[in-house]
């Protein structure tokens, strides 16, 4: 009779010590679980045209029309730089993008480079390259979706 009881009060105990995760039946979040040696490593990039990445987790996501707006404006800007204004650099360059949402308003961040050494692609839509200076190879920008235009473009200059 005793061990009748035991067991019940074992399964209860044992599911109140679990996770919260496990007591409701919900699945660990997929970074939790390791990768299979033949799954990818990383996500694949978001790349909606050649050397364009969208950088994950924007508060809202670019329509491809403003992507293509944005190509056109930045091509412009870079086409002006004299130290890399040919065409076959500027299809070099890796932008990257994203929505942001600042005091209430939509904004698309931009980040160009015209060299990424070895950066992987997948890491490029991972998170933005941070780099102090670099003169005008890499530039900072931010585009007005209401407006379309560019509010703010930089080259980085030298530090």
């Amino acid at each position: 009779m005793r061990l009748r009881l035991v067991v019940p009060f074992a399964a209860v105990s044992t599911l109140l010590c679990l996770p919260a995760q496990a007591q409701f039946h919900t699945p660990f979040p997929d970074w939790t679980s390791a990768k299979s040696a033949r799954s990818a490593l990383h996500d694949p990039p978001i790349s909606p045209v050649p050397n364009w990445y969208e950088v994950r987790l924007g508060t809202w996501q670019v329509p491809l029309e403003t992507v293509a707006h944005m190509v056109s404006l930045i091509d412009a800007r870079l086409v002006s730089n004299k130290l890399f204004g040919d065409k076959a650099r500027i299809a070099k360059y890796a932008i990257q993008f994203r929505g942001e949402t600042r005091e209430d308003r939509r904004v698309v961040r931009l980040a160009g480079a015209c060299q990424v050494f070895d950066t992987p692609a997948w890491e490029l839509s991972a998170q933005f390259m941070h780099v102090d200076d670099g003169g005008q190879c890499f530039f900072d920008a931010e585009y007005d979706p209401v407006e379309k235009r560019l509010s703010y473009f930089t080259y980085h200059g030298y530090a």
